[in-house]
Order: C-alpha cells, then structure tokens, then sequence
C-alpha cells in the first residue's frame, strides 16, 4: 500500500489546513482551499467537536459543503448491536438509525448501505428480524450474559438460525474481565453454540481478556475453535485489538477468517497498528459496535460514524479512505453473503 504523494491532487480523500480562530473564519479558510483542491477537507480539521461541547456547531456552509463532497462515499458496518442502539437513540429501525447522529456531526460523512446487526440478548430476540437490502443479522448469546442453561440457550439460538434475516451465529466466545468463577460457565456456552456452526454461516466473535491484546484468551477461543468447527469455517474476529501474531495464527487455521476494526483503533499502540497493517486486505472489516465505542467521543454511536472509523484504518495502512471503504464494504458483503 502506497501513500498518495502530494495533498493537492483530486484523488485525495484528504487535506490540511492551518489553524483556525473562529468557525466562521475557519469556513472561509476551508472554502477557499477547498476550491484550489478540490477534496474533502481532512476529518477532525474543524475541530475536536466531542472537547468543544455539544453546543459547537460547525459553520452551515463548511458542513453542508463536506456532505456534498462526500455524498458519493458508501460504507458497510460489519457489526452494531440494532436493538440496544434504537434504545439509546429513540429510533426503530435500520433505514432510521444508519442516519442518525449523536451530538457532534460525523467527521466523515458516509451513506451506510449495508451492515449486520447483531442481536446476543437471548430475553430481547426480535418476534422477526429486519428485512432491508444490503443489511443481514445475527444472533447470538453475548459471552457476559449470566446464563447457564446451556441446553436450552443452544436450542433457542437454533431456532433464531432458521428465521429469515438470520445471515451468522454471534456474537459468541469469551470474555475474562468478567470473575475467573464464571470462566467455566462460559466455555461450555461458547462450545455448546459451536455446535450450531457451519462453514457457510459466519460465526462472529468477542474476544476479550485482562491484557491488552487478550493475548490468553485469543489463545484459548483458537484451539476450541480448532477442536470444534471445519477449517474451512467463516470467521468474523469482531472489534479486534489484538496483535500480528495472532493475525497469522488466526489465518494459518482458518483461511476465511475476518478481523473487524472498531473505534478502539484511535488509540491503538504500535503493536496493534502493526496487527492492523498486517490484515490481508482480503480479510479487513470496520465497524462500530453501536452504541459503544465512537471514536474519540463519549457520546453513544450509531453506524453513521463508520466513516471514522475507516479514516482511523486508512491512517494506519496509509491507505486513502475511498479505498478502506470500497474493500471492506466488498469483503463485508462477500463474508456474510449480502
């Protein structure tokens, strides 16, 4: 991957500007160069908006002049939870909630045209599941839910399989920031839902440990996965953070393996760019995990914020963002069928 070689060329997604004193100054400034550019002027140039508070608005003319620049750019959230987010945001459907902003207007302003939702709330499964082009869903049992009916989940989660909308089996695996007393309780779920795993349906899953790169529990979800499902297995690696040790490890066993990135890459270390960098371009995701995770912002997310989170992937590959978008919206696609 190749970085572009000058800020000037029409091609860039990006560009930079100095400083400015006021909003309305700032316009002007964007304006102007805008039109020697001729790009979309570079995301978090006007302004860290989440510092600012919710009251800072950006001038009309700039952000109405961003959407139009950007109004061709189309994104693919490979994973946001759809019943907690129209929680959050007041709003009751997919059409309503990849438009929906939170506060500050997205840095990147994208049209997200296709995605899965991922309902893992057993008690909160949809009676039917959202029929809309491009969109698909998956079911499964979130590995902190506090279950132990092992039997009668797997039975449930099979039922919710065979409805129409349901494209993957997750988000489902380990997570040991929950007490070491509940580890057991999750494995055996983790592997009692193996068993609804099939190589044509993706299974989606949550792995996290006590360190920073869940080194121990990467490990562990490897080798039951090793001892449970076909190498031949889709797997969506949703919200990675881990390291290009287990990039390899990951797709040495299982060549149709996914790593989705999320908000959390804006804080990423060297090690973890270094993971990113070294996902096979085939094989990169985004997403924002709505309502969690929104980058550098506290505020609750929603898939309309994509964008930014593929800026933050671009950044780090060196790669333009019309690129970052149209490969993992292809991939997207392409792993889950859509």
């Amino acid at each position: 991957m190749e970085a572009q070689a000058t800020v000037s060329s029409p091609e860039m997604d990006l560009i930079q500007r100095p400083e400015p004193v006021t909003c309305v100054a700032k316009g002007a400034q964007v304006m102007a160069l805008a039109q020697v550019a001729e790009s979309v002027p570079e995301p978090g140039s006007l302004g860290n908006e989440c510092e600012l508070g919710d009251d800072f608005e950006i001038a009309p003319v700039v952000q109405e002049w961003i959407l139009v620049r950007n109004a061709e750019l189309t994104a693919f959230d490979s994973h946001f939870h759809l019943d907690r987010s129209c929680k959050t945001t007041k709003v009751g459907s997919i059409e309503a909630l990849v438009g929906h902003t939170v506060g500050p207007m997205p840095e990147v302003p994208v049209r997200v045209n296709g995605g899965v939702a991922v309902f893992c709330d057993p008690p909160n499964y949809p009676r039917e599941y959202p029929s809309v082009t491009g969109f698909g869903s998956a079911v499964g049992v979130h590995p902190k839910a506090p279950l132990r009916d092992v039997k009668g989940v797997v039975g449930q989660v099979e039922r919710e399989l065979r409805k129409d909308g349901v494209v993957a089996l997750g988000e489902i695996s380990l997570d040991r920031t929950v007490p070491e007393r509940e580890w057991g309780r999750q494995e055996e779920m983790f592997v009692g839902l193996l068993e609804l795993a099939c190589p044509r349906r993706p299974v989606i899953l949550h792995i996290r440990g006590r360190d920073t790169y869940s080194c121990e529990a990467s490990a562990l979800a490897l080798r039951l996965m090793q001892k449970n499902v076909s190498p031949t297995q889709r797997i969506h690696l949703h919200c990675f953070t881990g390291t290009l040790d287990q990039v390899l490890s990951w797709s040495a066993a299982f060549p149709r393996c996914y790593f989705s990135i999320s908000g959390l890459a804006a804080r990423f270390d060297e090690v973890q760019k270094s993971a990113v960098r070294g996902i096979p371009a085939d094989r990169l995701l985004v997403e924002t995990d709505s309502p969690y995770l929104r980058v550098r912002c506290k505020k609750d997310n929603t898939p309309a914020y994509v964008g930014e989170v593929a800026n933050t992937v671009a950044q780090i590959q060196k790669e333009t963002l019309r690129e970052i978008l149209r490969t993992t919206a292809e991939n997207g696609r392409r792993l889950y069928n859509l």
